[in-house]
């Protein structure tokens, strides 16, 4: 029997290298985000490069055309931090794992959780 992987828990992917479609030349940090069916805004964040950029391909061309692909290290919580409170500023209020193309993701966490874990980790304060 084979084992299928699972996907990543928040924390794992807040932990490890991490994937966000980000808005080119913008002024500011815009970071791709949709509109869940419970109506809540969300950020889709990415646990590999090749999940991201198959919703940035499925994109229509002048939407794709203003967004690129932005990898962020395991160790880039500065980088993180930054996405998560350009979400907040957004109000987007739920981060979502590697979802899927019609955007279910199966693992989700408030926006605001994934922030305050990120800056344990820069203040060095983090516990669980």
């Amino acid at each position: 029997m084979v084992d299928e992987p699972r996907p990543p828990t928040v924390y794992e992917l807040l932990d490890g290298d991490a994937f966000a479609i980000l808005r080119k030349d913008a002024d500011a940090l815009v970071p791709l985000t949709f509109v869940a069916s419970s109506g809540v805004r969300s950020l889709p964040l990415f646990s590999a490069a090749a999940l991201a950029e198959r919703h940035l391909d499925a994109l229509p061309e002048d939407v794709r055309n203003a967004y690129d692909l932005t990898a962020f290290d395991s160790d880039d919580h500065r980088g993180k931090e930054e996405v998560l409170r350009a979400a907040l500023a957004a109000e987007v209020f739920l981060l979502e794992v590697d979802p899927d193309l019609t955007f279910r993701a199966s693992v989700t966490l408030a926006t605001s959780r994934a922030l305050s874990y990120v800056l344990s980790f820069r203040r060095e304060t983090a516990c669980l």
